[in-house]
């Protein structure tokens, strides 16, 4: 059976420190050569992107890199190859990269041409993986407040930028709450201890809420969607705010 994962830092997930870049590893068995491709949507297109569920394609995202990698190991073993996409992309800029692998054999068959997966066919067809990462240094916290009765949805959100690498408070970043469409419904800046609160400023024309949180500082740019991470607390909790 051909596999292969594609993983950073060994871990899935969809934040990724610009440092980490450079180790990002591949988990592969019986697949003697990936293709990789890379797409590269930035930050002005993440909103659009992030609200549709959509792939990265052309109308969203540029292709940055296609390359072949050897990949060595024995039959039937799983092995873990390291990339270095800091020396493929030099010029990585900010924003979400999609990361897709297609397995292939570059070795000649019996007719003394090249056996390449292309497609749904051929041995290799289950060896295809992908993963995307936004590339930031900055991780979002935010806490809902309770809603008030007869409303629809709480007034505010405490929110927090943090440090990627040591998780320490960020100040000076420009926090927003916004809809799928990109209209802003609130925006705050957080202060010495990393925090602000953004009052959520709705209408009663458009009914539709707010599905996430825009952190920006210089180029990084960083983007929590609000239902997809969410934990609901009960009870008092202490320690630091966020």
């Amino acid at each position: 059976i051909a596999i292969v994962e594609i993983t950073a830092n060994c871990l899935q997930g969809r934040y990724l420190p610009r440092a980490a870049l450079g180790r990002i590893a591949i988990r592969h068995r019986n697949v003697p050569a990936v293709e990789l491709q890379v797409r590269h949507v930035p930050p002005d297109n993440l909103l659009f992107w992030s609200s549709g569920r959509e792939p990265a394609d052309s109308r969203s995202s540029d292709l940055v890199l296609v390359k072949e990698i050897d990949l060595e190991g024995e039959a039937d073993s799983s092995q873990v190859t390291w990339l270095d996409l800091h020396a493929m992309l030099p010029d990585a800029r900010e924003g979400l990269f999609e990361l897709t692998l297609r397995g292939h054999d570059d070795r000649e068959d019996d007719t003394g041409e090249p056996d390449v997966y292309d497609g749904w066919w051929g041995p290799w067809a289950s060896a295809r993986a992908a993963v995307r990462v936004l590339l930031t240094d900055l991780q979002i916290v935010a806490k809902r407040e309770a809603t008030a009765p007869g409303k629809a949805e709480p007034a505010g959100l405490w929110v927090w930028a943090l440090d990627a690498h040591g998780s320490g408070p960020q100040s000076g970043v420009t926090m927003e709450l916004v809809r799928p469409s990109g209209a802003v419904l609130g925006r705050c800046r957080t202060d010495a201890r990393g925090g602000c609160r953004i009052q959520a400023q709705g209408d009663s024309v458009d009914p539709q809420p707010a599905f996430a949180i825009v952190a920006r500082r210089g180029r990084d740019t960083s983007v929590l969607e609000l239902d997809e991470l969410e934990l609901e607390l009960r009870g008092d909790t202490q320690g630091l705010p966020y």
